[in-house]
């Protein structure tokens, strides 16, 4: 059942009568679904809506720890946010922080919950990204650690993906062309995805660095001809937390300029810029 989405076994036990709070008797359990699966013309066994698989409910049955797991997926049933989650990929950033603190400090825990979560994971990231709802990456980003090694790869692809698209545009970029990118830019113009880069796992620390270096070439390239964007982009870069020194203070002084000149930067800063391209290039 793990790499799929989650369905929970105690949905399936309960429609078909058996008592979810006492022992299960497997042999009685597995005989007794076997009979209501070979029943079915359909092959499932249909309980709210959901559908299941006589392999998939054998396969829990039978894991060698499913005594363990079990009482997990009793809990999780309690915990109808975090279930709502992993079964709909509904997020609601709140209430599933409040639950899922229950199982803190649980590693055993984790190792049960990090497949099933990572699959939520991954397409809520990308539905998230898709729509530009930069909070709610920034917030889901929180539960990171919850991704065991064999998972995290693949449910932060989406993420990697979508930094890695960005930071091709943005290395292309300049006042020139800026116009005809601006279409592909205009997330950067948006709130929020400051903390959606604050919030990062230190996997994707370089392509933080990186993007925040190039936006802030883009605001000095843009600051006379679109001075609006300029500014809601600076404001966000002032945002982004643990940059590299040199960076920090450059973004912190151009915005002092752009709030303060009407769109007329000193040329020190752009000198500024330059030198931290020609590290940022280097390697350093």
């Amino acid at each position: 059942m793990a790499k799929t989405q989650y369905q929970s076994i105690i949905r399936l036990l309960q429609h078909s009568g058996i008592d979810i709070d006492s022992t299960i008797n497997k042999p009685r359990v597995k005989k007794q679904l076997s009979a209501e699966f070979d029943f079915s013309a359909s092959g499932f066994l249909e309980a709210d809506g959901y559908s299941y698989t006589k392999n998939e409910i054998f396969e829990e049955l039978d894991h060698a720890h499913f005594e363990t797991r079990f009482a997990y997926h009793r809990r999780l049933w309690d915990n109808k946010t975090i279930l709502c989650f992993l079964e709909e990929n509904a997020f609601n950033y709140f209430d599933f922080n409040d639950e899922l603190k229950r199982f803190n400090n649980d590693t055993t825990f984790d190792h049960f919950f990090s497949p099933y979560f990572s699959v939520s994971f991954t397409y809520a990231i990308r539905s998230f990204l898709n729509d530009h709802c930069f909070e709610d990456v920034s917030r889901l980003l929180l539960f990171e650690d919850f991704l065991m090694a064999d998972d995290r790869e693949e449910a932060l692809s989406p993420l990697r993906i979508y930094l890695d698209d960005n930071l091709r545009i943005l290395r292309n970029v300049n006042a020139e062309n800026y116009k005809t990118f601006r279409s592909q830019l205009e997330q950067w113009t948006w709130p929020s995805w400051a903390a959606m880069l604050n919030n990062l796992p230190p996997e994707l620390y370089d392509i933080k660095r990186e993007i925040a270096f190039y936006l802030v070439n883009i605001t000095v390239a843009i600051q006379k001809s679109h001075i609006k964007d300029c500014k809601k982009i600076s404001h966000e870069l002032t945002c982004i937390a643990d940059l590299p020194e040199d960076l920090t203070n450059t973004i912190m002084n151009n915005h002092k300029v752009y709030k303060g000149s009407g769109g007329t930067t000193h040329w020190g800063v752009v000198v500024w810029v330059a030198i931290i391209l020609l590290r940022v290039v280097s390697g350093c």
